[in-house]
């Protein structure tokens, strides 16, 4: 039908290959082909696969991604696929060896990150997923806490999570906050910065993850929200972000006493208050 009517469309084939998720993220193909991820498939999907390694360099089990991006219509992240199997380990755990050896490691969410960061031959280690601390560390908690720990904190809920998971285990940890605008090392390594430098500047500025409070906590005013917002809005602008921003502020607002509620609404005429809280 585009043909006839000669117009131009995106094509509607879903998936991801090695070469886009390279071009996407800066990376030589073949940079990545030695850390073992390549092409592969997922039910007739295009895929990259990202293998899961353990400490011999064994496979655990297959991550796949079959997009580059969030699908700004789903409450879900869409982009990976595991194959069969319970465990989600941490990703680079085959570089066990060098990370220990260099006496410090950053911590990072996804393997995107740990491509960049291996790239620059820093020693990073990637958490599948916020949420998924609790499987991922298995039992090198000891290990993880006897090195010098940088934690790069993303700006969003899921980092959040990931903190308070952070400070249970290991309270030894520094915590990295990102410039506004930066959501990972793989963005600021898109945009053509010294990620080494970078990195260097933020270890040093990095905080005691005992000392990482909620903005809800410890926003001044309502305006130091607003380049958290646009960080927020700028990584998913879905139903579930803009709760998560309701929330933060609508804390805040109760917080420093400054919420009016209209209570008088009769919901037996059909009115109903805007916020029902127990506050």
């Amino acid at each position: 039908l585009a043909q006839i009517m000669n117009i131009e469309v995106r094509s509607s084939r879903r998936g991801c290959t090695l070469d886009e998720y390279a071009k996407a993220k800066h990376l030589a193909p073949g940079f990545l082909k030695s850390l073992g991820v390549d092409d592969g498939d997922w039910y007739g999907t295009p895929a990259v696969k990202l293998p899961y390694k353990d400490e011999h360099g064994a496979l655990i089990r297959m991550r796949k991604r079959i997009a580059l991006h969030k699908d700004a219509r789903s409450k879900k992240d869409n982009r990976f696929r595991w194959d069969k199997g319970s465990e989600q380990p941490l990703y680079g755990l085959w570089r066990m060896a060098d990370i220990e050896h260099a006496g410090w490691v950053l911590l990072v969410e996804g393997e995107s990150d740990c491509h960049t960061a291996w790239s620059y031959g820093l020693p990073a280690l990637g958490v599948p997923g916020a949420t998924n601390w609790d499987k991922a560390k298995g039992d090198l908690v000891p290990r993880l806490a006897a090195l010098d720990l940088y934690v790069w904190r993303e700006p969003d809920q899921g980092g959040d999570t990931f903190i308070k998971a952070i400070q249970r285990d290991l309270p030894n940890a520094r915590i990295i906050i990102p410039p506004s605008g930066t959501k990972d090392i793989s963005e600021a390594h898109c945009r053509g910065e010294d990620v080494v430098a970078l990195l260097d500047g933020l270890k040093a500025l990095a905080i005691s993850v005992l000392d990482v409070r909620p903005l809800q906590e410890t926003a001044p005013s309502l305006a130091a929200f607003g380049p958290w917002v646009r960080d927020q809005l700028g990584v998913r602008n879905d139903r579930d972000t803009k709760l998560a921003i309701a929330g933060a502020l609508s804390a805040w607002l109760l917080g420093h006493k400054r919420l009016i509620i209209d209570d008088g609404q009769d919901q037996a005429k059909g009115g109903r208050a805007y916020l029902v809280s127990d506050d």
